[in-house]
């Protein structure tokens, strides 16, 4: 039985258009400090690292330990890694990676930031070190100068360079970040006791003498420079189990109850790759410093690689890369290693010690504490990001030092992408830190390899304009087949004062690996007059007024204020500008109200109001606002088509549901929240299309599934609906089940056949 063709009549339609920081008890005030100052970085775990709880064969403690710091405005949830702690002398800290994963046949490169501080009264000591080694997950050679990598001095009446090479780490490479200079000459000026040499008592005194050693590669680049003394601080690379990495000394002493002096061996350590500075405090002066490792590869054939590393490349206040006069490239042959381009992976990690006091009068003295935070894990994905600040009304990319003026529209625009191959940059979140005095209005996040654009909440902003604004959104996932995400954020420069911001630096930190971007420093100048409106859109219906409502500041009793308005739709200017509105308000900051008459006389659609305030008095003029309109209405959209009925006669009363089990029927919808509009619906008799004059014994009716369905036969209510001002369709026969909805009901006398009828449906929003 083929039943109905709809047919759309428009009757009586009116369309009315923290601090962030785990907590540190019984820790000193410096660590406290260091914690609420630390730079972004990971959150570690024991996926990636190992801790083991006893070091090595040599029986110390671990004194390695995770800080965890929490989501705050200024950082994302991250992990700091304590290697050694205040005032406990000959400890001795290391983490490991689980497995080897820095490939020495493939350009790698690593970051971290180091804290390495003792007290402001005691000298601190001794280090720590990034180590690359070809054993297990469990390597440590020993406390005091040695800080768990090079060899640890076997306090001997016999030696050389083998021995105590022997006792280091093998098949490594270490970057030591060396806080004590170790050069205590036991032959020449030290005594515990009289401060001159009776007897050096090895069982009292550990030997401490490596930073006596020259030091080659000094001199912020490639090559080696002559040989120069270690001074005070310093940080140095090479080969912990080599021979030729030490020197053998030998010096009158006992050890222990010996009566008789006898000869001792001690050491010093060659030091390739040198960084110093004049001052002798490069690294522990209580501040946060970071490191860039930037290794290439062995060419074919070769197993000589380069690794390059530079100190203070990057500022721990604001985050930007900084001009580092400390950078050094070195030689690093991968066969040392034990390694070869099949078999190219070695683990990688952090060790570190404290030593003996040298001073009574402090009881922290030789120790101090030493922290690490990760910016990536060898192994796992690699990401970058960018930065970018438009003035959209000058059109102008903002460099560093430039001046934009207040009330300038600008944009920003973050780009995070992933640079592996092979290797997913999951479960990225961006923390987006907006320079002070701009104003963001709205954002929007844009994988720029596919998929559909979202908005961003403006709700979501936390902190004030005037100090900067702080964005989180997590992004996702960035693969090879999706690599690039961008954060698309517009607003504008607050025109209350005159801003000078500093660098302003974001980050995206995911699982193994972070990027940050920075917006470069720049000043703002106020302009005379502002033009604040009270809604940044509207939304109204049809044959409504468009009332514009704010205030300006800047402008005087007298100073002719003339506000202009104009619309446009999709582009293009409508008709003519909307007639200039002078102000006589001898106060306009307490706020104007104009009418947009030539805009509300258009049909329903999407608009732009361009408004700004000019000032004849001295010609200034605001910058122009664009403010989105949206003039609704109700109307019909896409539907199924025919209702369509299909049954076999039973010769009693029956109702038949519809065949489609989902037909649908949209009403486009774009007017203002609140506003009612109901559809009704009316069906004709139903004839049959063979035999004239043939009516069907039986009718359409409506059921929404509560008491008897209603007869079609005169208007009937199908939807009674408020907007709810999201501007997407509704579907109205949305939850309509196979007993509810329009159905076709039969009487006893319904004869076989085909037949049609006429649905009008009625739209109105009229109370």
């Amino acid at each position: 039985m083929n039943l109905g063709k709809r047919m759309i009549v428009w009757a009586g339609v009116a369309l009315i258009g923290g601090c962030g920081c785990a907590q540190i008890g019984g820790e000193s005030t410096a660590r406290a400090d260091a914690i609420t100052s630390v730079p972004q970085g990971l959150k570690v775990s024991q996926t990636f690292l190992n801790k083991p709880s006893t070091l090595g064969s040599t029986g110390v403690t671990n004194s390695a330990a995770y800080t965890e710091v929490a989501q705050s405005n200024q950082r994302l949830p991250m992990s700091v890694i304590q290697i050694s702690s205040l005032g406990k002398h000959n400890a001795g800290g290391a983490v490991w990676s689980q497995t080897p994963t820095f490939d020495l046949y493939k350009n790698q490169k690593f970051s971290m930031w180091v804290y390495a501080s003792g007290d402001i009264a005691g000298s601190p000591g001794e280090g720590l070190a990034f180590v690359l080694q070809n054993n297990n997950n469990n390597q440590f050679s020993g406390t005091g100068e040695s800080l768990g990598v090079w060899g640890a001095d076997p306090k001997s009446t016999t030696g050389g360079p083998d021995t105590i090479a022997g006792t280091a780490i093998q098949k490594s490479w270490a970057l030591e970040f060396d806080t004590e200079a170790n050069q205590i000459d036991p032959t020449e000026k030290w005594n515990a006791s009289s401060g001159l040499l009776t007897s050096w008592n090895l069982a009292d005194n550990e030997p401490s003498d490596f930073d006596s050693g020259e030091g080659t590669g000094y001199g912020n680049g490639d090559g080696h420079t002559p040989n120069e003394s270690v001074k005070g601080e310093h940080i140095s690379s090479g080969y912990p189990g080599e021979a030729s990495t030490y020197e053998a000394n030998t010096g009158e002493g006992k050890n222990g109850i010996a009566l008789f002096p006898r000869e001792y061996y001690y050491y010093t350590q060659n030091h390739f790759g040198l960084i110093r500075d004049s001052t002798g405090s490069l690294i522990a002066d209580q501040n946060w410093h970071h490191i860039t490792l930037n290794y290439t590869a062995p060419s074919s054939g070769s197993t000589i690689g380069t690794m390059m590393y530079s100190y203070d490349d990057v500022n721990p206040q604001t985050g930007a890369t900084a001009s580092s006069n400390k950078y050094v490239s070195e030689s690093l042959d991968t066969s040392k290693l034990g390694t070869s381009s099949a078999n190219g992976k070695v683990y990688w990690g952090i060790t570190g010690s404290t030593g003996q006091s040298w001073n009574s009068d402090s009881s922290n003295d030789g120790t101090q504490n030493s922290d690490v935070v990760l910016e990536h894990i060898p192994g796992e994905a690699d990401g970058a990001a960018t930065a970018q600040l438009t003035d959209e009304t000058s059109g102008a990319v903002v460099k560093s030092g430039d001046k934009i003026n207040g009330g300038d529209k600008v944009k920003l625009t973050y780009t995070a992408t992933q640079t592996s191959s092979g290797v997913d940059w999951k479960d990225i979140n961006a923390q987006l830190h907006i320079p002070q005095g701009i104003k963001i209005t709205s954002g929007t996040l844009s994988p720029q390899d596919g998929g559909t654009a979202q908005d961003l909440n403006m709700s979501d902003l936390t902190g004030t304009v005037s100090a900067g604004q702080t964005l989180n959104k997590n992004i996702g996932t960035l693969s090879a087949q999706n690599k690039t995400a961008k954060i698309t954020l517009t607003g504008y420069v607050q025109n209350d004062r005159a801003y000078s911001t500093t660098d302003t630096t974001s980050d995206f930190v995911g699982d193994g690996t972070m990027a940050s971007a920075t917006i470069d420093r720049f000043s703002t100048a106020t302009s005379p007059l502002s033009l604040e409106l009270d809604q940044s859109e509207y939304h109204v219906n049809h044959g409504q007024p468009i009332v514009v409502t704010g205030k300006i500041n800047g402008g005087t009793a007298n100073s002719n204020l003339l506000v202009a308005i104009s619309s446009t739709v999709e582009g293009s200017l409508v008709q003519n500008s909307e007639d200039p509105v002078t102000l006589s308000d001898k106060n306009p900051a307490s706020g104007f109200r104009i009418v947009a008459p030539r805009l509300s006389a258009q049909p329903a659609g999407n608009y732009t109001l361009k408004i700004y305030v000019l000032d004849h008095g001295n010609d200034n003029q605001t910058r122009t606002l664009d403010v989105p309109v949206v003039i609704g209405t109700v109307g019909f959209g896409d539907s199924s088509g025919d209702l369509v009925y299909n049954a076999a006669i039973s010769g009693g009363p029956q109702t038949v549901p519809r065949d489609d089990a989902n037909w649908k029927f949209d009403i486009n919808d774009t007017e203002a929240a609140g506003t009612p509009w109901k559809l009704t619906a009316r069906a004709s008799a139903l004839m049959s299309t063979t035999v004239p004059a043939l009516k069907l014994d039986g009718e359409l009716v409506y059921s929404n599934g509560v008491g008897e369905p209603v007869s079609l036969a005169t208007d009937t209510v199908i939807t009674d609906h408020q907007s709810d001002g999201s501007d997407q369709p509704v579907n109205i026969a949305d939850g309509w089940q196979s007993d509810t909805g329009i159905l076709l009901k039969l009487n006893g006398g319904a004869a076989v056949g085909d037949y049609k009828g006429t649905v009008t449906w009625d739209l109105s929003n009229v109370p």
